[in-house]
């Protein structure tokens, strides 16, 4: 099975049909080299269902004449109006995030991101920089739309709470919509003083979970630092570090247990959060559901984006105390187990047979599902000895995976715990031991490309082989425009070749198109035949896509 990592939160069922909004580029009487567009940030980065949102994009270059989305429910058009959007959002839209791109005849910007949601929803209102005259909110739950948009910016908002109400901030900017800014967010009570502040949850974005110890008037501010550090400490702001800040006293759900079902296997999960009425869902994920991320429509619509679980193909569990690496859980191979670290210095270990030279894969999940754990993992023989420790390579890559060959023939021992023996109610993790199989990946170094008619296109193919795979694997381009001629690449099993290879793409007609596009990987191995897509980087998001772009530009001699 294919390597599964920290989830995207793509769009609900993205594998869908794209929906594609453009039309046919026209014949002009002559090319001159220009620009793609480049849109940096859209404001409002989201909207409610069944509204029609303006959206002012910031674009300091080329303008777009066309837009691009992940998926057909969601229409998007340019405005009359230079700079902006209009998004309909259909009452029974997906929740969850979505993709755009913006075309013009020389290519397309960069993938921006647009989410979907329940709430009402507001844009901030300047001047509302100061703690005593902050923006009133008018719903007890909304997404408040905003941005850091100037040097020293700072936001608050007021709401009336009542003793014993529990209110959830939850930011969204730098890991979603890839904004720029370190945010900040704060709660002041009803005489001004701090009573509660978060810089990281989820990476680098805040969230707050506060109960009221009076009846009064509640301020929430937000502010950002950059990214990167540096020697000043002021308050940054840029246009482009927009934000989504959610405030809720309703339900809202942080994950659910089991973090991982097993395909075609009914089952009920729990759901972990605040001010939840229902605590359960039934759900069947269906079998082509396997490695991916299931979501389902659910009424906790506050959440910043949907409910989901990794779909296996294996068993699934929930550790049960006393496991202690004295009493371990006895668990058979393979198996995806999800844990808690919920108490002071807790370790959860779990006990399983293997055989000499049998190799393992371990990987954890934690970070990437919005756990505030930093795992750690200690394989023990029978006799409890320790033989191998694996710990992250810092906060940004905190989740582990990693190989373990086994020695001779018994039973052994996997621990895991949090690195600084932190313990609580999000301290959860998903950890998966499956037999490490040999297998490959592609990637490509951008997510997008231009032909033209005077020069062939190469794009380099990085070829990753793992446990050992060798196999010969087929490397082609696939929803290429009419005209684009490329040929099938082959990696062979040992040789330079066998660790990337190039396609190389020929324009052979006059026109003019900008379409998606996917380089996939075939290949045979023991009787399976092994299909992956290239993955390539996105710009300023911590997330990778196998939707790559192609334009194609004609050159057309000038009459």
């Amino acid at each position: 099975m294919a390597k599964i990592r920290s989830f995207l939160f793509p769009c609900p069922r993205q594998r869908d049909a794209t929906a594609i909004v453009f039309s046919l580029f026209g014949i002009c009487c002559g090319w001159v080299a220009a620009a793609a567009p480049e849109v940096s940030s859209l404001f409002p980065s989201g909207g409610q269902r069944g509204t029609t949102t303006s959206v002012q994009l910031h674009a300091p270059g080329a303008a777009p004449d066309r837009i691009w989305c992940s998926q057909a429910k969601l229409k998007a058009a340019l405005s009359t109006e230079p700079g902006r959007m209009t998004v309909t959002i259909p009452s029974n839209a997906d929740f969850g995030v979505y993709e755009l791109r913006f075309i013009n005849q020389e290519g397309v910007s960069a993938l921006r991101r647009f989410v979907v949601g329940d709430l009402p929803e507001i844009n901030e209102t300047e001047p509302n920089d100061l703690w005593n005259k902050p923006q009133k909110i008018p719903y007890p739950s909304i997404v408040v739309n905003g941005q850091h948009q100037s040097t020293g910016d700072a936001d608050s908002f007021s709401l009336t709470l009542r003793r014993g109400q529990t209110v959830v901030a939850a930011l969204m900017a730098n890991r979603i919509l890839g904004g720029l800014q370190d945010a900040v967010l704060q709660i002041l009570g009803p005489e001004g003083f701090i009573i509660a502040q978060n810089e990281d949850d989820w990476g680098a974005d805040p969230q707050l979970v506060f109960t009221a110890l009076e009846d009064g008037t509640y301020v929430v501010r937000t502010w950002a630092f950059p990214q990167k550090r540096k020697t000043d400490i002021n308050l940054v702001g840029d246009p482009r570090m927009v934000y989504r800040l959610t405030l809720t006293t309703g339900s809202f759900v942080d994950h659910v247990v089991p973090l991982a079902i097993q395909a075609g296997v009914a089952r009920k999960v729990e759901l972990r959060g605040w001010n939840l009425e229902d605590k359960s869902e039934d759900l069947d994920p269906p079998l082509s559901s396997v490695g991916q991320r299931f979501s389902w429509p659910s009424h906790h619509s506050a959440n910043r984006v949907p409910a989901s679980v990794l779909v296996m193909p294996h068993p699934t569990r929930i550790e049960h105390e006393p496991n202690s690496l004295q009493q371990s859980q006895t668990v058979e191979l393979p198996l995806s187990i999800t844990g808690h670290i919920d108490s002071p210095r807790d370790v959860d270990a779990f006990r399983f047979a293997a055989k000499q030279g049998q190799r393992l894969r371990f990987e954890v999940i934690a970070r990437a599902v919005g756990s505030q754990m930093d795992p750690v993992i200690r394989i023990h023989d029978s006799a409890g000895v320790l033989i191998k420790e694996v710990d992250d390579e810092g906060p940004v890559l905190a989740d582990l995976d990693t190989e373990f060959v086994i020695p001779s023939d018994g039973d052994y021992r996997v621990a895991v715990a949090d690195r600084f023996q932190h313990h609580g109610a999000r301290y959860v993790y998903l950890l998966n031991i499956t037999d490490a199989v040999p297998d490959y990946t592609l990637s490509v170094g951008s997510d997008v490309f231009v032909l033209t008619s005077d020069k062939e296109l190469e794009i380099p193919v990085t070829v990753s082989r793992t446990v050992g795979f060798a196999e010969v694997i087929e490397v082609r381009a696939v929803g290429l425009p009419e005209g684009v001629v490329v040929s099938v690449a082959q990696s062979e099993p040992t040789g330079d070749s066998s660790k990337g290879v190039k396609l190389t793409l020929t324009l052979k007609n006059a026109i003019p198109n900008s379409v998606p596009f996917e380089i996939i990987g075939k290949s045979q191995c023991v009787g399976t035949t092994l299909v992956h897509p290239a993955q390539a980087p996105l710009q300023t998001l911590e997330a990778s896509t196998s939707k790559l772009w192609l334009t194609t530009l004609p050159l057309v001699v000038k009459q």
